[in-house]
């Protein structure tokens, strides 16, 4: 009987998941491009490793580290709603991240993660990185 269950499941997923899967590699891909063309020394992006919904972030400064870079993405600061960092109800930007070790952070797409909210996390990674750009405008 549970296994039943488990089919069904899976049968949803292929019929109504993967097939957005495309897309959700696409939308990764877009955060990765923006980053990148920040030329940040601080937080830097292979393009070419971008292959899937999971996008990791190379953290370059020595004063920086992952859990940092992900409070940051987490928190919602005034200067930030004051920079237009919101979504369309005034509300600040919340970025889901993870820190991977003291030096990476990971970023997964899914599904649910529409274009709008792919423009919001841009906004949001744009203003912490240049953030720290002005406070670290070169790696030691």
């Amino acid at each position: 009987m549970g296994g039943e269950r488990w089919a069904a499941a899976g049968f949803v997923a292929l019929e109504q998941i993967v097939p957005l899967l495309g897309k959700d590699h696409e939308r990764t891909k877009r955060i990765a491009k923006a980053v990148h063309d920040l030329s940040s020394p601080n937080v830097v992006v292979d393009l070419d490793a971008v292959q899937t919904n999971i996008l990791f972030l190379e953290i370059k400064q020595p004063d920086l580290v992952g859990s940092e870079f992900v409070q940051d993405l987490e928190n919602v600061q005034p200067d930030e709603l004051r920079a237009g960092v919101k979504d369309k109800n005034g509300l600040g930007v919340v970025v889901r991240s993870c820190d991977l070790t003291l030096k990476s952070v990971r970023l997964v797409l899914y599904h649910q993660i529409d274009d709008e909210q792919v423009k919001l996390a841009i906004k949001k990674l744009t203003f912490v990185i240049k953030q720290y750009d002005a406070r670290w405008p070169k790696v030691q």
